[in-house]
């Protein structure tokens, strides 16, 4: 997986708990991480996917890796984001919750 891949399969992981919460703060996150809403590989916001762009080429470059590696950086991208809301959302995303979502 690459940068945008993991971050469009991030952004449908805490939409799928928005869903189940409606949490306003994880809502107005997902407006700005929405990776739909412009051509091209960004975000609704800019900075959004920019920070975690650079967050994933600072530990990986340009390479790929495989989705147990995405979810464990991931992991620790949201403790890095010091965003309880976000933080907590994500902890609701198991491993396996995680991979099934790829298939």
């Amino acid at each position: 997986m690459r940068a945008y891949t993991i971050f469009v399969q991030f952004f449908y992981a805490l939409d799928y708990i928005f869903d189940k919460t409606n949490s306003k703060e994880l809502g107005n996150y997902l407006s700005g991480a929405n990776p739909f809403l412009f051509k091209g590989e960004n975000s609704a916001d800019p900075s959004i996917y920019d920070q975690f762009e650079k967050a994933y080429i600072k530990e990986y470059g340009v390479n790929k890796i495989n989705p147990e590696e995405a979810y464990l950086w991931l992991t620790k991208y949201v403790i890095n984001l010091k965003n309880d809301n976000i933080k907590k959302a994500f902890e609701q995303i198991s491993l396996d919750m995680w991979l099934e979502s790829l298939k």
